[in-house]
């Protein structure tokens, strides 16, 4: 469960309730599929990593590629979830002390409580020690989705009902919305860490924990999706929780619960992160020829930059205004 997840409302409103729907199941469906399959080469190949499964399947050459492509996905996912605890906690303090922070070292202070709290957890080397922090990330997610069905049911009217969309003005739409109903189930990374901790990892029991896993993260995803659309209407924004007034006492608990789950998922992308520039820096340290080291040097900079633009961004950000009740949304 990712950032995308408070974007799912959004995407029900682009594409509509009945294709919205569709498209969760179907992206559940594709991505347990897909998983699956990756387990079972892996199982039947004996490669224990997605690079060395790359590699038993098209060369020597997929196999720094795919080092590449998980090292920069992992980074930047990391980056845009360090970016949005930041701007949570900035709105929570802003709640709880009753004023705005200070431009410059609001934001940088609140980075830095997530950095300090992310820190140690990133540290681990095995993601089955990461037990405790997977646990609470659960648990607060299942607090947001109450909050938000709760603002969902509070706006439900019968007689509105002909204001929400079921299905999308255009065939744009639904590619517009791809790549959120697709990112919310990416989780591929992980999978083989995950099946060669596991404990008598059968071929049966794999199957059933996959098939938990992507039946409990949909079903989840629809709850949220739908509550997330009837409470607000045509005027969801892009982050469900910018619809809930600061002043309300839902908001700041949806928020709080968002922040907790993204600063419990953060060591999960980290430490893939980190084992990616680990076997980078094996390459760049081997006989590679000169212009692959120079790619991925440059390459790995350019990450660096633009994430240190992007935190740097931040500073612009304004503090959390007072914005209309969830309520009110669709008597509009």
């Amino acid at each position: 469960i990712n950032a995308e997840y408070m974007g799912l409302p959004w995407g029900f409103a682009q594409v509509g309730l009945v294709a919205g729907v569709a498209s969760v199941v179907l992206w559940a469906l594709l991505s347990n599929f897909t998983v699956f399959l990756m387990v079972d080469t892996s199982r039947t190949t004996g490669a224990p990593t997605y690079e060395l499964v790359a590699e038993h399947a098209y060369g020597a050459s997929s196999k720094l590629l795919v080092v590449c492509l998980v090292g920069a996905l992992t980074w930047l996912v990391c980056v845009g979830n360090f970016i949005l605890v930041g701007q949570l906690l900035l709105e929570l303090a802003c709640t709880l002390m009753g004023h705005s922070l200070n431009a410059v070292w609001g934001p940088r202070l609140c980075q830095v409580v997530a950095a300090l709290c992310c820190f140690p957890r990133c540290c681990r080397t095995h993601l089955s020690s990461l037990q405790g922090t997977s646990m609470a990330s659960v648990l607060s997610i299942c607090i947001l989705a109450i909050v938000v069905c709760i603002r969902g049911g509070q706006a439900w009217q019968w007689s509105t009902i002909t204001d929400l969309k079921f299905w999308p003005d255009s065939w744009q739409d639904i590619f517009y919305t791809l790549p959120l109903f697709c990112g919310s189930f990416v989780c591929h990374f992980n999978v083989l860490p995950v099946h060669s901790e596991l404990s008598h990892p059968t071929r049966q029991r794999v199957k059933r924990v996959l098939h938990l896993t992507m039946f409990a993260c949909a079903l989840l995803y629809l709850v949220v999706g739908v509550a997330g659309y009837v409470s607000a209407g045509a005027l969801v924004c892009d982050n469900v929780l910018l619809n809930f007034p600061t002043t309300d006492w839902a908001g700041t608990v949806a928020r709080a619960a968002l922040a907790i789950t993204l600063i419990t998922n953060f060591p999960m992308l980290v430490l893939p992160c980190r084992h990616s520039l680990e076997r980078l820096q094996a390459i760049l340290s081997g006989p590679s020829h000169w212009i692959v080291k120079g790619i991925i040097v440059g390459a790995v900079v350019a990450m660096v930059l633009s994430s240190y633009q992007a935190l740097t961004h931040m500073d612009r950000l304004p503090c959390p205004t007072h914005t209309p009740s969830p309520s009110s949304f669709l008597s509009r």
